[in-house]
């Protein structure tokens, strides 16, 4: 007969007692205890046991009472065993760090030898959580972050602890500074483009500073004017918009361009003496150079300033006009004209035929001008059919009475 069946519930590894009382009818008879836990584990010997169940859930328990007769009596009982959580003993967070390097985690937790545990990593700044251990994790922006690790067991127990880790803004880095090298003249679009990294995630900024006291530009590709020669000091800051800024520098020479003449109007013929003029149009790709013009007639004469001019030919001829434009850095450029000059011919200005008596001896005058200055020849006929006479002033005797037409070429 078994009475007073102590079967308590408990933890999974805690260390349980059961006990029962017994009693035979024989009192002579010596009585055997077979303990069945329902794990897979037994015990022989008294009418009491202790054990330990490695897993939680629900075991029936199995007592198995013998005489030496043969007389046998069971009894049974469920035995309800809790899971226990794990145990963490101990966290390693580095408590500073940059963004974008990796820091290590690890950890050490325990539990029954019956449960696999696993560790769930949060970083704190809203990236999918992480299983393992140990854990290397880069946070890809400065900032204050809560790690917090879980610690599961197979059977529903957790266990958690935070730490807080400090992450530095780390300043980007240039990667590459492009700049042109052909072109390199004043007024030339030039093309220039850089590449930059963050060690974390951060956006970046460029900004292009070309020494030549314009405007700052910004982008990863920039296109700039440059309006006069030198030589310029290029630089380039990038900023990640967290206080991180790095520079570089380059420099760059850029060479005078020479002005252009893009047209050059006016007299390509006339006659000697006349006022002929004549205009240029001129452009410079460095808007910054001043410009000055000169004209050389091609005829002896002095040359004259400006980007327009006039001027008289002396004398009949073909003449090869020509204009310098130049800037104040030095560049040149020139252009021609031919302009043919045509003769002009003499003007009388005054004219003196007296009259008289037949073998009067008379006295004739002229005077002439010519527009280009040439020298001149007079020559009379009296209309008598003497010989010609040559000379601004001459003498003449008609021989017979008479009407007589003086002509002087």
């Amino acid at each position: 007969i078994l009475s007073g069946f102590v079967v308590p519930d408990g933890d999974e590894g805690e260390l349980l007692s059961f006990a029962v009382q017994a009693q035979d009818s024989g009192s002579s008879d010596l009585l055997s205890y077979h303990w069945d836990f329902g794990d897979g584990s037994s015990s022989t010997g008294s009418n009491t046991a202790q054990h330990i169940f490695s897993d939680d859930g629900s075991y029936e328990l199995v007592l198995t009472v013998s005489d030496e007769d043969g007389g046998v009596a069971i009894a049974t009982a469920i035995v309800t065993i809790a899971n226990l959580a794990p145990s963490i003993a101990s966290l390693s967070v580095p408590s500073v760090g940059s963004e974008g390097s990796l820091l290590s985690l690890s950890a050490s937790a325990s539990d029954v030898a019956a449960d696999t545990v696993s560790y769930h990593w949060n970083f704190g700044d809203g990236s999918q959580p992480q299983v393992g251990n140990p854990m290397a994790y880069a946070w890809p922006d400065q900032g204050s972050y809560i790690v917090t690790l879980t610690v599961l067991d197979d059977d529903g127990g957790s266990a958690q602890l935070s730490a807080t880790v400090e992450v530095a803004n780390e300043p980007p880095q240039i990667d590459a500074l492009v700049l042109p090298s052909s072109d390199l003249a004043e007024g030339s679009l030039l093309l220039f483009s850089a590449a930059a990294s963050d060690p974390g995630e951060d956006q970046l900024t460029f900004s292009w500073d070309f020494g030549d006291g314009s405007a700052l530009l910004s982008g990863a590709s920039v296109q700039h004017r440059f309006i006069d020669e030198g030589s310029f000091q290029i630089s380039l800051s990038v900023s990640d918009g967290d206080g991180g800024t790095v520079q570089q520098s380059g420099s760059l020479s850029i060479a005078n361009r020479p002005p252009e003449i893009q047209a050059l109007t006016g007299n390509s013929a006339g006659l000697e003496a006349q006022s002929l003029s004549w205009s240029a149009q001129v452009v410079d790709s460095g808007s910054a150079d001043s410009l000055s013009g000169s004209w050389d007639f091609g005829d002896g004469s002095a040359p004259v300033a400006g980007m327009s001019a006039s001027h008289s030919y002396l004398d009949q001829g073909t003449y090869t006009l020509s204009f310098t434009a130049s800037d104040n850095d030095g560049g040149v450029s020139s252009q021609s004209l031919i302009v043919s000059i045509a003769n002009e011919g003499p003007s009388i200005t005054s004219l003196t035929v007296p009259g008289g008596n037949e073998g009067e001896l008379l006295q004739f005058a002229a005077s002439a001008v010519d527009p280009g200055g040439d020298p001149l020849s007079f020559s009379w006929d009296f209309g008598d059919g003497s010989a010609v006479q040559q000379g601004a002033g001459v003498q003449h005797a008609f021989q017979d009475d008479g009407t007589y037409t003086v002509t002087l070429t």
